[in-house]
């Protein structure tokens, strides 16, 4: 072998670090080897030094291109749900995806039904047909009953005309309403136990209303604006009537994260009782300020209030509200502290307790000081909920006590000097799709009055329920649940207990076709005996039913 291939041999052995050469004293195996190959025997005379050659980066970028696509499967299954809660959630918009054709709306129905205790039900609704720039209509409904006791009955009529048009720059509203409720004062004598000719008592109201308001859109840089005029004609069976005449604007601008506004309402309020005639006045001002980032909401401002007229008296009061998230966009924290003067109307309180009698005082509350602080949001999809506790400062608080000389009828006291109200309530909705759907609201208040004994007539704690649920596509269920706490009434300056009571009330529906539908509902299901003025028993089981159409 030549010298050139023993030394290729030897150096090739040197890099790899071939463990099988040992140093040795013998010599190594001859092994035959194939023909045609050249052979030489080498013999290590010396111990074997392994020598590593330097290390040399490899300037190599690694390619990714190979690397393999991760393709998830994805499984999505679709819930249909509609989801319609009494809070600030906006509906998402769709986007449509083909061109549809716009379904036929029965935007008309009849309704009549009849039964138990004389019970008569009438409803009929009408409206225009779909357009995007104006609509109008018209409502009338009446309800009548008749129980056990001499006179113990009532007839509603609500009578109603509304109109709407949208303009390119502006959208005009108006709305007339009559009201009427005849019923007899048969509230029984507490020794006697009956009233054997009570007299009639008839309240009529009359509402006409319009609005004028720019159009604008969430964002814009203009200013919104907003003009209401209200007129009111109110009379009773006892010569009472209440005029009332009022002006209301509202002028607000958004600055980036601020906005800006005013509103303002002028009241003017003409009484006549009998031989006497009053005037109760009212003008207001509410400059706020509001900042809204992040879904943080504050607004700062000013309740101004002046009276004049019987009486004249200018009232400052604060205006702070906080709304705050707590937990990503589903829960905030709420709170707040405002006050206002509560104009007190012969209109409103009649149709509260329409047992009063004539010549009532009239004069308004302020609510001083109202400190709230609670949560609201959702829990999920399909509920929500709002819960605040709160104290109240209420100056000349509105309440109803038992003529003395007449028990059927009743009058209007205030609780002179500063009452306090402490208490909380609690609201929730369920909406399950429209199969299920579930309200319930809950008050508890404890009251701290200045001069009366008792807060007369107001409960301590309220609970009130109404159950949707749809069973299939042609039937449907409803149930409310009615919890009115302990009371007092006030007799020869004495209070007089009345207890709580609970109503429930059950209703069905079975829809025939497209048109054609037959109800029946059960109010004070349980027949409960119940007061909730003194000497005013309520009504018993009512059990009516009927049909509806729509068209």
């Amino acid at each position: 072998m030549k010298p050139t291939y023993k030394l290729l041999v030897f150096i090739l052995g040197s890099l790899l670090g071939t463990a099988n050469l040992h140093a040795q004293d013998k010599p190594a195996e001859k092994k035959p080897e194939p023909s045609g190959t050249l052979s030489e025997e080498i013999e290590v005379v010396r111990p074997y030094k392994p020598v590593l050659a330097n290390a040399a980066k490899i300037r190599r970028n690694p390619d990714l291109t190979t690397a393999p696509i991760f393709k998830p499967v994805l499984s999505y299954q679709i819930l249909d749900r509609k989801l319609e809660l009494n809070t600030d959630i906006r509906q998402l918009q769709y986007q449509q995806m083909a061109e549809q054709k716009p379904p036929s709306l029965s935007n008309n129905y009849f309704k009549f039904g009849a039964g138990t205790l004389k019970t008569g039900l009438a409803e009929l609704y009408l409206n225009t047909k779909r357009n995007e720039t104006s609509q109008a209509g018209l409502a009338f409904t009446h309800f009548s009953a008749q129980d056990k006791l001499p006179k113990q009955q009532f007839s509603k009529q609500q009578f109603e005309a509304f109109g709407k048009n949208i303009g390119a720059k502006y959208v005009l509203s108006a709305r007339a309403n009559y009201n009427r409720l005849g019923t007899y004062f048969y509230g029984f004598d507490p020794i006697a136990l009956i009233n054997p000719n009570p007299a009639k008592q008839a309240l009529q109201a009359i509402q006409l209303q319009g609005d004028l308001a720019n159009k604008f859109v969430e964002g814009d840089k203009k200013w919104a604006y907003n003009l209401r005029l209200q007129a009111d004609l109110f009379s009773n069976a006892t010569q009472g009537k209440e005029n009332n005449m009022g002006i209301q604007t509202s002028l607000s601008k958004s600055v980036n994260h601020l906005s800006f506004g005013l509103n303002t309402k002028l009241d003017f309020s003409s009484i006549k009782q009998g031989a006497s005639k009053v005037a109760n006045n009212l003008a207001k001002a509410n400059p706020y300020a509001q900042y809204s980032k992040n879904d943080i909401n504050i607004r700062i401002g000013l309740n101004i209030a002046q009276e004049f007229g019987q009486i004249s008296r200018l009232s400052t009061l604060p205006l702070v509200e906080i709304s705050a998230p707590l937990s990503g966009k589903e829960v905030f924290f709420i709170a707040g502290l405002k006050g206002d003067v509560v104009k007190t109307s012969l209109f409103e309180y009649s149709f509260i307790n329409p047992y009063l009698g004539g010549n009532q005082a009239i004069q308004n509350s302020i609510t001083k000081s109202d400190i709230f602080a609670g949560l609201s949001g959702n829990f999920g999809p399909s509920v929500g909920f709002k819960a605040k506790g709160f104290f109240k400062r209420v100056s000349d608080l509105p309440l109803f006590v038992n003529k003395g000389s007449d028990l059927s009828t009743f009058d209007l006291v205030y609780d002179a000097g500063t009452s306090q109200l402490t208490g909380f309530n609690v609201e929730v909705n369920i909406q399950a799709s429209d199969v299920f759907s579930l309200e319930t609201s809950l008050e508890s208040i404890n009251y701290k009055l200045a001069t009366e004994t008792k807060a007369w007539f107001r409960p301590n704690f309220s609970l009130n329920t109404a159950l949707r649920a749809q069973l299939n596509a042609k039937t449907a269920l409803s149930a409310g649940l009615n919890y009115r706490g302990q009371s007092y009434g006030k007799l020869a300056n004495l209070p007089v207990s009345i207890k709580g009571y609970l109503n429930m009330d059950l209703g069905a529906t079975y829809q025939v076709d497209k048109k054609w539908s037959g109800f029946v509902q059960a109010s004070n299901l349980l027949d409960t005996k119940y007061q909730q003025y003194l000497y005013y028993n309520g009504f018993g089981r009512q059990i009516f039913g009927g049909i509806s159409y729509s068209f």
